[in-house]
């Protein structure tokens, strides 16, 4: 048989927007933690869910790595 390789990378750029949740009437039960543009550019990691294990109190679950 012959050997899979993998994926080339993208050659477009992915961005990720999301919207924000409206003030609630009441306090949050949650702690936002903005992360910006310059952090994510001065991070060591690459990965989003590298980064995002740095937030403190923050869990993330995948079935693998």
């Amino acid at each position: 048989m012959f050997d899979a390789l993998p994926a080339p990378p993208p050659a477009d750029t992915i961005v990720v927007t999301g919207q924000a949740l409206s003030d609630p009437t009441s306090e949050r039960a949650y702690h936002v933690d903005v992360i910006g543009a310059p952090e994510l550019a001065n991070a060591p990691a690459h990965e989003l869910d590298e980064i995002l294990k740095r937030v403190p109190g923050l869990q993330l679950f995948r079935r693998s790595d």
